[in-house]
């Protein structure tokens, strides 16, 4: 994701983006995404110049010997510690960090000559102790904000809520219990109904006659 700040400058910043490279003909091989195997993080920008003055009025004053300077494979030093320009990089958490020093651009173009007009920044090495996260990398001139990027290291960690995690509902914390509880008593109740079922159906059998009562007969009167 990149952002451009509208501006009133007379530079113009004509392109900028992260990458991880450039191929043969010194083209941006732009990705936000890196993981920990890859190598270095580069920012690449394009500006357009006024005149000379501009430039070293806002990035550095040239020295004679690179006055007639049109391109390079890289360049170092103090002449990349700009006046008016800065750059700020920020890990996941938010902290600055610092650039690799000595600072470095590659596959630099300059126009006018000795300008620099076009390269690629080396942002960040990575190793094994790279935070993973999105990091973010800003653009000043003074205190205005020029433009901004940011790029992903490894895995990028799941927002969490404000707050913090949530408690665990409670159909979350007992509906297994519940799903089980619920299929033993479904169970019960259907051998409960076989059983009357079949009391309902059987045959009953009366129970079996008594001895007969002896027939006695009341005595005559005399």
């Amino acid at each position: 994701m990149a952002l451009l700040i509208p501006q009133g400058f007379c530079y113009t910043v004509v392109e900028h983006s992260i990458c991880w490279g450039w191929s043969d003909e010194g083209l941006p091989e732009v990705t936000n995404e890196f993981l920990l195997t890859d190598v270095n993080v580069y920012l690449y920008i394009k500006i357009t110049w006024v005149d000379v003055q501009e430039f070293e009025s806002l990035w550095a004053t040239i020295p004679d010997m690179m006055r007639g300077l049109s391109s390079a494979g890289s360049i170092e030093g103090s002449f990349l510690n700009m006046k008016r320009f800065r750059i700020v990089l920020k890990d996941p958490s938010g902290a600055e960090v610092s650039l690799p020093s000595p600072r470095k651009m590659y596959t630099v173009l300059c126009d006018p000559p000795g300008c620099i007009s076009s390269g690629f920044w080396e942002l960040l090495t990575i190793t094994e102790t790279t935070a993973n996260g999105r990091w973010k990398v800003y653009w000043y001139e003074g205190d205005s904000l020029v433009f901004a990027d940011e790029f992903v290291i490894g895995e990028e960690p799941a927002p969490q809520q404000e707050g913090g995690p949530s408690e665990p509902s409670f159909l979350e914390r007992y509906g297994l219990l519940l799903v089980v509880g619920l299929a033993v008593a479904v169970a019960g109740i259907a051998v409960v109904a076989f059983l009357l079922t079949r009391r309902k159906g059987a045959t009953v059998i009366p129970p079996p006659p008594g001895p007969p009562t002896p027939y006695m007969r009341a005595p005559s009167r005399s």
